[in-house]
C-alpha cells in the first residue's frame, strides 16, 4: 500500500524539480490539476493508472513513486 503524504510529496518534489506548475503537469499527464493538489496534499487516494501515469512522466518506477525504494 502507498503512503498517501509520501507518494504527494514525492510529486511535489518531483514537478518542482522540473519547474513545472500543477497546470502543466495536469496538461501533460492529463490528470486534473484538482486531483494532482489532492495527491500532493497526501489527500486523496491514486488510482494505478495514474500512479503508472505519474510514475512514467517522471521516469520512475512505481517503487520510487510509492516510497518502497529511494529515488534515482
Amino acid at each position: 500500500m502507498m503512503d498517501a503524504v509520501h507518494v504527494g510529496a514525492t510529486i511535489r518534489a518531483e514537478r518542482a524539480r522540473r519547474g513545472l506548475t500543477q497546470a502543466e503537469l495536469a496538461e501533460a499527464t492529463g490528470i486534473a490539476q484538482t486531483t494532482l493538489a489532492g495527491y500532493e496534499r497526501g489527500k486523496s487516494g491514486m488510482s494505478f493508472e495514474n500512479a503508472l501515469t505519474l510514475a512514467e512522466f517522471f521516469g520512475m518506477g512505481l517503487d520510487e513513486l510509492s516510497g518502497r525504494v529511494p529515488p534515482r
